[in-house]
C-alpha cells in the first residue's frame, strides 16, 4: 500500500493508505447498466465487496441507480471473470 494525501472538506489534509499493485480479481462489464463491476473477495472467499463503476462520470451513478434491478445485477455478476488488474 502507498499513502496518498487528500483534502477533506477543504479544511483538513489527510494521508490515506491506498491499494496499489497487480491483483487477480473478478472483473465484469454490463452494457445494459453501462458499468464495470469488480469483486473483492474477503474471508476465504466467503464474503465479497462488489464495486459498480459507471461509464459516465457525470450522470452515470444516477442512471445506474435507476436501472439497478435484481435481473440486471444477476446479468452483470454473470460476466465476472478472474483477470489481472492494475491499481494505482
Amino acid at each position: 500500500m502507498k499513502d496518498k494525501s487528500t483534502c477533506f472538506l477543504a479544511i483538513y489534509r489527510l494521508t490515506i493508505p491506498m491499494m496499489s499493485g497487480r491483483f487477480e480479481l473478478p472483473l465484469g462489464y454490463s452494457p445494459t447498466l453501462e458499468c464495470s463491476v469488480l469483486e473483492m473477495p474477503f474471508i476465504q472467499n466467503r464474503l465479497s465487496l462488489f464495486i459498480l463503476l459507471p461509464d459516465d462520470p457525470q450522470d452515470g451513478l444516477v442512471e445506474l441507480e435507476r436501472n439497478l434491478t435484481s435481473k440486471n445485477l444477476k446479468a452483470v455478476f454473470s460476466t465476472l471473470k478472474v483477470r489481472f488488474n492494475h491499481f494505482h
